[in-house]
């Protein structure tokens, strides 16, 4: 089984580098704005990124990181903060 490291880059890039070897497996571009957390589940190879643009994004990671959840919008106002 590989062992997968994450990185996210200023780009707002995420690397997904392979542990043995170093090598990056993939190189994906996460959100428009700046990303603020990534989460990866403890038992599956689901990854939840969040950002200042104010969404959530579900992703399958792995060789070929794909999205594959729904994209969660922040539906607070200033007025209600």
């Amino acid at each position: 089984k590989n062992k997968i490291m994450y990185a996210m880059g200023d780009d707002q890039v995420l690397y997904c580098f392979n542990c043995e070897d170093g090598s990056v497996q993939d190189a994906v571009r996460l959100h428009a704005k700046e990303v603020i957390g990534i989460t990866h589940h403890p038992h599956r190879n689901i990854l939840a990124s969040f950002s200042t643009d104010g969404t959530m994004k579900i992703w399958r990671s792995g060789a070929k990181t794909k999205k594959v959840g729904p994209r969660f919008t922040d539906t607070t106002t200033a007025e209600s903060k």
